[in-house]
């Protein structure tokens, strides 16, 4: 299944929900962007009433955090996780694993950041790429996510 846009992504989670975020990431990027309040998309789904959580996972993760990460996951059965990876095409372990993770996971989303959607599919997960973690792309991945409750 191909990547699609994110503008093309169907609401997903309802404020109040639970969603794991799985950051796959360089530890020195994801550093930096921790300091950057405003480009966590922990953060906006927080403001908008999602009660979220973030593992960050290294891009060359050792066996015992690939392990330790299956272990969590398949721990949280039933909760929804979005996997929000990068450098996928140049890290085939991380490839390897977010692929892993959407076996043992009930519901996953995975988003894409930058280039490297196309180095990634499964035939259950719907798999979208964001161009870049700016304010507004993350601000506009929050939104598309939530589901608008009716009445």
């Amino acid at each position: 299944m191909p990547a699609n846009d994110i503008q093309a992504i169907q609401p997903w989670i309802a404020a109040g929900d639970a969603l794991t975020i799985v950051s796959f990431d360089d530890s020195a990027e994801a550093a930096v962007r921790e300091t950057k309040e405003e480009r966590s998309l922990n953060l906006a789904l927080r403001r908008r009433r999602v009660r979220s959580e973030v593992l960050r996972i290294p891009l060359e993760a050792d066996a015992a955090t690939k392990a330790f990460l299956t272990d969590v996951i398949a721990a949280l059965a039933g909760r929804r996780i979005l996997v929000l990876a990068r450098k996928l095409q140049e890290y085939a372990d991380a490839r390897e694993l977010v692929l892993h993770l959407c076996d043992v996971a009930t519901e996953v989303l995975i988003v894409v950041v930058g280039s490297g959607a196309d180095a990634i599919t499964h035939p259950s997960v719907s798999i979208y790429q964001l161009e870049h973690d700016h304010r507004e792309h993350i601000e506009m991945l929050a939104d598309a996510l939530i589901q608008t409750q009716p009445g």
